[in-house]
């Protein structure tokens, strides 16, 4: 059972600092397409005066 544990212990280490520094780029990238394509909008928008809607 011990040794189970260690094991265990072992690989949620490993496994948060991975998920850790994955879900960091993750979010990072999710941040920085909907920052770009928030902009994309609003210029779309401007450039057809609001009549898309």
């Amino acid at each position: 059972m011990k040794a189970g544990y260690r094991y265990a212990s072992y690989a949620w280490t490993i496994f948060r600092a991975i998920s850790g520094s994955w879900m960091m780029t993750l979010l990072w990238q999710a941040a920085k397409y909907t920052f770009r394509a928030v902009m994309r909008a609003r210029t779309a928008v401007r450039s057809f005066g609001g009549k898309g809607r």
